[in-house]
């Protein structure tokens, strides 16, 4: 994260990504992974691509994200994977 956002605050990081991720949310990242829709808007926020975001924590491999089918898949296709890849974890 610090890579990504240049060492912004928590309070900075919730307000640039705008769905209601509150700075508490943001500080509770450093000790446990976000949920799937955090990784994905957070990487909007700043401009990044939301595969390597999945890939980063873990929810995707990157074997799975160098695939063409998985780039061109919407959003809500890639969250509902990986719901359906980590129930029961």
């Amino acid at each position: 994260m610090k890579e990504v956002t240049g060492g912004d605050s928590t309070h900075k990081i919730a307000g640039k990504m705008k769905d209601g991720t509150s700075p508490a949310t943001v500080n509770r990242w450093q000790k446990s992974r976000p949920d799937a829709d955090k990784v994905v808007s957070f990487c909007r926020a700043y401009g990044e691509n939301p595969i390597k975001g999945l890939v980063q924590a873990g929810y995707i491999t990157e074997e799975e994200a160098r695939t063409g089918d998985l780039a061109t898949r919407s959003t809500e296709d890639l969250l509902a994977e990986v719901e359906r890849r980590t129930k029961g974890r």
